[in-house]
């Protein structure tokens, strides 16, 4: 009988790894993602109930042509940055799926990580197969999480951009505000 290396056992390993990792990793990072994720939410609904309840009621306070309201361009830039703080919440609500999945993707890539555990040579001195094995399990796992830090970045940036450009439209829509009562 041949000798072969139990690649139930390597997944099995790297399986159980994974999820220590990512355990340890939603301990650590999970609380900011998850504030992060509920800003952005809160964001987001804030956006699209103020550009709901404005553009509904927009005749109300823009006004008829004889009875025009100063300034109308600052209410159409009010929305636009709304609009644009509503699509930067759901892009940083989008790179937040990312946090989350890293198991997922360690899951979906055993197979190939059982094919390339077969292909070792299982007659290589033992330290030297462990050696193998490990940088096996260490490349996929690299590979598995290596869109974390980049979404991390991108929900951070986006909900960034969010906020400024919700903050921005509520001024200006005030700012609007302000020129009618004066």
């Amino acid at each position: 009988m041949p000798v072969q290396i139990d690649t139930d056992y390597v997944t099995e390993t790297a399986r159980a790894a994974a999820r220590e990792v990512s355990e340890e990793i939603q301990e650590v990072h999970g609380p900011l993602w998850e504030a992060r994720e509920q800003l952005a939410k809160l964001v987001v609904s804030l956006s699209s109930a103020i550009l709901v309840g404005t553009i509904t009621f927009s005749g109300d306070f823009i006004g008829s042509q004889e009875d025009s309201a100063q300034c109308p361009a600052l209410v159409v830039v009010s929305w636009l940055l709304l609009f644009t703080s509503l699509v930067a919440g759901v892009v940083s609500l989008w790179f937040s799926t990312t946090f989350k999945s890293f198991r997922v993707r360690l899951t979906n890539a055993e197979p190939a990580l059982k094919e390339s555990a077969g292909q070792l040579d299982p007659l290589l001195p033992p330290d030297e197969l462990q050696k193998e094995l490990v940088a096996l399990v260490a490349s996929f796992a690299k590979a598995g999480s290596e869109p974390v830090g980049r979404a991390d970045t991108g929900a951070r940036l986006a909900l960034v951009g969010s906020l400024i450009s919700f903050a921005l439209g509520v001024g200006v829509f005030l700012w609007f505000g302000a020129l009618q009562v004066t």
